[in-house]
């Protein structure tokens, strides 16, 4: 359904007086403008451009202030410096009106403790602006995303390494009680081991020391 939007109709609320006299039509007719309608449609137009410019200046200062927070915090993971979008004031001078940072995000190759630090340090470049942008917040889950990630595989080299050790003991303790069988075997044909008591408890405090 179209619709179309027309002024009100004036309705005059008396007929006009007829005169016998014949007055010219007017044409083009337009009000005059005293001095001092131009002179507050001047002030009202400036002001309009002063509160524009404010605006501006504190757009300005606070991406500049924003951008560098982000800069100062990723240090040597920042891949550039500020980068920022203009807008031309009423004064003619350029204002911020946008920026971005450029950071690496990459994990670190066959280290996954330098990719957790690495991967925090950009968590809390992301969040450290008083007020942090949707892109800011969408870049410190990705950190926290890969420092998760690099924590799962410390711990799976943590218990892989456990294992390790735990296999290596067993083969260690396997190896000595093989060793001492055979020790105490050599001993028993040469007749230095005793069915006394006393001297097995003594040879058992050797072997320990072995």
């Amino acid at each position: 359904m179209e619709i179309s939007l027309a002024s009100a109709t004036y309705t005059p609320l008396a007929q006009p007086v007829k005169s016998s006299k014949q007055e010219k039509p007017q044409e083009n007719q337009t009000p005059a403008v005293t001095a001092t309608e131009k002179k507050e449609a001047l002030k009202e137009h400036n002001s309009k451009e002063s509160q524009a410019l404010r605006s501006l200046q504190a757009r300005d200062r606070e991406v500049r202030a924003h951008e560098q927070t982000h800069l100062a915090v990723a240090g040597r993971y920042a891949n550039s410096g500020v980068n920022l979008e203009y807008q031309r004031g009423a004064d003619g001078q350029l204002y911020a009106v946008g920026g971005d940072v450029k950071i690496d995000i990459s994990v670190v190759p066959g280290d996954p403790k330098a990719t957790e630090q690495k991967a925090e340090t950009i968590r809390r470049a992301a969040l450290a602006p008083a007020n942090p942008s949707p892109q800011d917040h969408k870049i410190a889950s990705q950190a926290i995303s890969i420092a998760n990630g690099a924590r799962a595989e410390l711990l799976e080299q943590s218990l892989a390494f456990k294992k390790e050790q735990q296999e290596a003991n067993s083969q260690s303790s396997k190896s000595d009680s093989s060793q001492s069988y055979q020790l105490n075997e050599r001993l028993a044909r040469s007749g230095a081991v005793s069915s006394n008591p006393t001297n097995a408890a003594s040879h058992q405090q050797i072997d320990s020391y072995i």
